[in-house]
């Protein structure tokens, strides 16, 4: 099964069985993850990879976890000091906006008496690699090889950068 086609199932309560529709028997099966009552199996939400990634981040967005990820962990207050330069927000703002971050899994926090301290839980590496695969999967068809094929005909990597890269991963296989 691709993951365009993936399904989300999980059992339902009695009370939202009947609120929904159960999904045929004919297309439950007996493998792990299957339902095992055909009554109690619905199709609660398609799951594929653009509904689970998220939009990619903002600039505002960005400029915080840049902030978080050189500077370690800070509160509210010491992120919109930081920004007060490029952009002048209401504390509110802020937290609103660290709230949405650790919201999709990119920074958490812990309280220090009664402020959050907020650090990034994701590292700035795997961050930039979901951006690289939503530009592959976005205008390369998901193709690794046009990517790179597009990268050195426009000079953005040479031929012998490519090379290196290339032993390095061999050499990490």
């Amino acid at each position: 099964m691709t993951w365009a086609t993936r399904r989300l199932l999980f059992i339902a309560a009695p009370s939202i069985t009947s609120a929904r529709t159960p999904r045929p028997a004919s297309s439950h099966g007996t493998g792990p993850g299957r339902c095992v009552s055909p009554a109690a199996c619905v199709t609660d939400r398609n799951v594929t990879v653009r509904n689970t990634i998220g939009p990619p981040l903002t600039e505002l967005q960005q400029a915080i976890l840049s902030f978080i990820w050189s500077n370690g962990p800070a509160t509210s207050e010491q992120v919109r000091a930081a920004l007060r330069s490029t952009h002048p927000l209401k504390d509110s703002s802020v937290r609103t906006l660290l709230r949405r971050l650790e919201a999709r899994g990119y920074i958490s926090h812990r309280l220090a008496g009664n402020t959050f301290v907020y650090r990034a839980a994701i590292p700035a590496s795997s961050v930039a690699a979901r951006a690289v695969r939503h530009i592959i999967d976005r205008f390369c068809s998901g193709s690794v090889e046009q990517f790179l094929v597009g990268m050195v005909d426009e000079h953005v990597i040479s031929r012998p950068q490519i090379e290196r890269l290339a032993r390095k991963v061999k050499k990490h296989k």
